[in-house]
């Protein structure tokens, strides 16, 4: 995210509601975050009771990569890390940020 950390390490400070209102503390937002979810459903029906449904659920449909918040340690001798983007979001309930695929068959009868 910084070229040098150490520089932009510089550039921030403790933000103090009632001192700081020219500005400084410069607050950092998020990495944006996108995400594309789609499925697809196709129904038969073979006679009057029975029906086959096939569903495909496609989540992270084009396996964009979402980054985390970088690290911002304001303290301590770790501003080599300022600013620095380790990893990918993770959604709660997989355990990769890959694109996921799950197929469905129904019969009803």
């Amino acid at each position: 995210m910084f070229a040098n950390p150490q520089a932009a390490y510089g550039e921030f400070g403790y933000v103090q509601v009632g001192q700081n209102f020219d500005g400084y503390g410069h607050p950092l937002r998020g990495q944006p975050f996108w995400n594309v979810d789609t499925s697809f459903a196709k129904q038969v029906s073979f006679r009057e009771k029975v029906t086959l449904k096939l569903s495909f659920d496609f989540y992270n449909l084009f396996n964009h990569a979402n980054f985390v918040d970088p690290s911002l340690p304001l303290t301590g001798s770790s501003v080599t890390n300022f600013g620095v983007i380790s990893s990918t979001l993770v959604p709660n309930n997989r355990q990769a940020s890959a694109r996921w695929i799950m197929c469905g068959l129904r019969l009803e009868f």
